[in-house]
């Protein structure tokens, strides 16, 4: 779902030929605002206010190009982070979830598993363990690529 996100200047110069359509400038520095402050409290208010933009037209511009939300994006970039630091760091799963920016422990791990069908400390072991590429697999619908929140535009 999440690629990193690119330059400004590559942003709006124009899309390679395999991408979609160049992000919108206003979509462009919502996305860049929220990869610089996902760790914190974010709201809408906040976005509008940065941008001086209504916090009506942010997400119905927002929405038309992304395909989702402004929270959908935020929450997954938060999920993104989160899987990076279960698997490269020994941290407890509610330092994870507070460094990855969620208000609680609870919502994160109801979202991450939602969205992964499994528990953060089971994602951590499976993607620690040999146990990883069998069980998420092409043959069983499941690609990695799906786990790696690859179905959303990039910035």
């Amino acid at each position: 779902i999440l690629r990193s996100a690119k330059s400004t200047e590559e942003n709006l110069s124009g899309p390679a030929a395999s991408e979609g359509p160049v992000l919108s400038e206003v979509n462009l520095k919502i996305c860049e605002y929220i990869q610089s402050h996902y760790s914190q409290r974010v709201t809408l208010d906040e976005i509008a206010e940065e941008l001086a933009y209504s916090k009506n037209y942010l997400c119905q511009t927002f929405k038309k190009q992304m395909s989702v939300t402004i929270n959908r994006y935020l929450y997954e970039v938060r999920l993104q982070k989160a899987q990076e630091l279960l698997i490269h760091s020994d941290y407890k799963i509610s330092y994870v979830s507070e460094r990855a920016g969620f208000i609680t422990v609870n919502l994160f791990n109801r979202l991450f598993k939602n969205r992964f069908g499994i528990t953060p400390g089971r994602y951590r072991e499976m993607k620690r363990s040999e146990l990883w590429e069998p069980i998420f697999s092409a043959e069983n619908g499941i690609s990695e690529d799906d786990l790696h929140l690859g179905n959303l535009r990039t910035c």
